[in-house]
């Protein structure tokens, strides 16, 4: 039996909840979009729903082994970037948490969790912000590795994208950190088209040159990102502890957090928080500080 192949930008069918939501500036509010989010994994009836704002390169695949995890209690819900599906973007950073606010509120009601890997828990940070400022409640935001603020400086020039942009692919794809740099490339848009297509026959140059503007978009917007104000609800602080002995970054985030804040440091390093071993450890760690634990810390 041929198994279907599943491309990394594919999504299931998008939820639209036509409920209207008033228009106010800096709370994320305004009118609901033509692609709210996308169901990962249903959860139990009645479950709160986890919604995982996307990393840099725009697609959800990466979040399976995460939703898997806590589908035990969430319904979770992913939220792709609308540069995917060439859906115009409005703006920078603090204008897609505006856009992916108004996608939460029109999906749901009532309480939620927000959080997001990389890219994806620095646009939750900001989402999150939004939503409680005008009283929806976020029981927790959830930062994955998410670099602090003033940690991203510019500007970035195209060739040193491209490269990282190939990088990010060789490890999506399952390289370790030294193969992915032991092989410097002259092309390196050549190079991970070539290794898109090693896992996506279908993914040719129109492809990866669209998940490449996604990638340097996305990256380009984190540049001297400073949050305009703290966010004030529990949240959920994941860092790690790389074989290089590079130091976890996470305590960066507290001066941005006013409210109950858990961290959790694992052993492994940026891309294997995305496997399923790291997955099981953050899922519970998101239920503990779900549950409202008094704030700990846990390595």
């Amino acid at each position: 039996m041929t198994r279907p192949r599943v491309r990394p930008d594919e999504t299931p069918r998008h939820r639209t909840n036509p409920r209207p939501t008033a228009d106010r500036a800096d709370t994320g509010v305004g009118e609901p979009p033509a692609q709210a989010v996308t169901p990962l994994l249903p959860g139990p009836p009645d479950a709160t729903p986890c919604y995982l704002v996307h990393p840099v390169g725009g697609g959800l695949l990466c979040y399976l082994p995460l939703a898997r995890a806590l589908s035990a209690r969430h319904a979770v819900r992913g939220i792709p970037s609308p540069l995917l599906s060439g859906q115009p973007v409005p703006g920078g950073l603090s204008e897609l948490a505006v856009d992916y606010a108004a996608r939460i509120d029109a999906d749901s009601g009532g309480p939620c969790l927000v959080g997001g890997w990389s890219f994806g828990g620095v646009a939750a940070f900001e989402t999150a912000r939004r939503l409680t400022a005008r009283d929806r409640a976020v029981r927790l935001l959830v930062l994955l590795d998410a670099p602090p603020p003033g940690s991203s400086t510019g500007p970035v020039d195209d060739d040193t994208l491209a490269r990282q942009f190939l990088y990010e692919v060789r490890r999506m794809n399952g390289m370790s950190h030294d193969e992915a740099r032991a092989a410097p490339v002259s092309d390196p848009l050549g190079a991970a088209a070539d290794e898109l297509a090693r896992v996506d026959p279908d993914a040719g140059p129109e492809e990866t040159a669209r998940r490449f503007e996604t990638f340097s978009r996305h990256s380009r917007s984190l540049t001297g990102h400073r949050p305009a104000h703290p966010h004030p609800g529990p949240a959920l602080v994941v860092d790690t502890r790389p074989a290089d002995g590079s130091a976890p970054r996470g305590a960066a985030w507290l001066p941005h957090l006013t409210g109950p804040v858990h961290r959790l440091t694992l052993p492994t390093d940026h891309f294997g928080l995305m496997g399923p071993a790291a997955a099981e450890a953050v899922a519970a760690a998101v239920e503990r500080a779900h549950l409202g634990d008094a704030p700990w810390t846990s390595s």
